[in-house]
């Protein structure tokens, strides 16, 4: 057995495995805080990702509820206009319905009007024809004198005949 621990190989081995032994457990503690910090790291990340996540899904619940209030104002706003126009609308019915009521009236006035003033000039014309008719009728069947007489007759009921048929 003596002879293994004379062996330069032997001791080779043992320093071999001795350096291995103590640089192991040095690289294992090396390691073992490098991995530990690195899981620090990586938790504080999680955690941060995590806090941003619920941040994020606070923030798209808000957004979402003032999605919905601007949704039902809208829908406030849509209703009421709808509600202005259709009174505008009706309105704006009403006037133009007064509007042509009273075109028509004054029309309806003037039409008349002018159908009177027609009647009364064509009533004129008439009796200025039947005046005209009788004086040459009367021209020629009666002397000067009676002529004359039946002239004034004519001339002084003409007005009074005009005024009756008006």
């Amino acid at each position: 057995m003596m002879a293994i621990f004379g062996d330069p190989t032997f001791w080779t081995l043992v320093a071999f495995l001795l350096c291995s032994v103590i640089f192991g457990i040095k690289g294992f503690f090396l390691i073992k805080a490098y991995l530990e910090n690195h899981i620090v790291q990586i938790e504080s990340h999680l955690e941060e990702a995590q806090n941003l996540s619920e941040d994020a899904e606070a923030l798209f619940h808000k957004r979402t509820l003032e999605s919905n209030d601007l949704q039902q104002t809208l829908k406030k706003i849509k209703a009421t206009s709808d509600e202005e126009l259709k009174f505008l609308s009706e309105q704006t019915s009403r006037k133009v319905e007064d509007l042509l009521k009273r075109s028509e009236t004054r029309f309806q006035k003037r039409l008349k009007l002018m159908e009177e003033q027609s009647l009364i000039k064509i009533r004129e014309g008439i009796a200025n024809l039947v005046y005209e008719g009788s004086l040459n009728i009367l021209k020629k069947q009666q002397d000067k004198k009676s002529q004359h007489f039946f002239i004034q007759e004519g001339l002084e009921s003409l007005p009074k005949d005009i005024q009756r048929n008006t």
